[in-house]
């Protein structure tokens, strides 16, 4: 699957108050646009119904943050602590999180297109009732994570930890989760057809078969 980059401008405005700017930005419902934020902490522990266009995020800190109804075109996450963040109901098109931690964070009912997660650690995530119009998951660490009831037919998974992650009523056809470790993962057989897996997953996967595979 190909993804197209966020579009950043080489330009962009050094923001020296993170809390400020978004906080004004949703009073005068205006857009966030070509800002850097850097080294900042979010203390705002509610937002909503913001835009954010042609950003970059560096070192942020947004740690139990609830928020909903956002929309983010071209923007970049680069070891950002969005732990225990929520951003329901929101839109994220041409957006990268690299190097992230997103331990306990939600995307329940969001939309994803061009969207790219890479070497970020997001055990416990919720990305239930998602749509997905191009999501990649790069080498991320998605321990127990949950993909219930998600429509994953454009979503990829490479090298990444899904140990225990739960894709119950999430269609996996021509998904490919071979070079990923999916020890434990919690699905049905109705859920498991059409799925790419490794001849080794394959046989651990023969439990939802209820068989007995017995060794000559």
């Amino acid at each position: 699957m190909n993804l197209q980059s966020p579009k950043i401008t080489k330009q962009l405005s050094l923001c020296e108050s993170l809390n400020d700017e978004l906080y004004t930005a949703q009073e005068n419902q205006a857009i966030i646009f070509q800002m850097h934020f850097i080294n900042q902490a979010l203390e705002e522990p509610t937002l909503s119904h913001l835009e954010i266009r042609n950003c970059i995020f560096e070192k942020v800190t947004i740690e139990h943050f609830s928020g909903h109804d956002f929309y983010f075109l071209d923007v970049i996450f680069e070891n950002c602590d969005c732990s225990n963040t929520t951003f329901n109901q929101s839109f994220f098109r041409r957006v990268t999180f690299k190097n992230c931690k997103l331990i306990g964070a939600s995307f329940d009912e969001c939309t994803f297109d061009q969207v790219l997660f890479t070497d970020c650690q997001m055990d416990f995530l919720n990305v239930s009732l998602v749509k997905s119009k191009g999501l990649i998951f790069m080498n991320c660490d998605l321990n127990q994570a949950s993909f219930l009831e998600s429509n994953l037919s454009k979503v990829s998974f490479s090298e990444c930890n899904l140990t225990s992650s739960e894709f119950l009523h999430a269609n996996l056809r021509n998904i490919d989760l071979s070079t990923s470790n999916i020890e434990g993962i919690k699905t049905s057989l109705e859920d498991l057809k059409g799925l790419i897996v490794s001849p080794n997953q394959a046989l651990m996967l023969s439990t939802f078969l209820q068989i007995k595979i017995k060794n000559n």
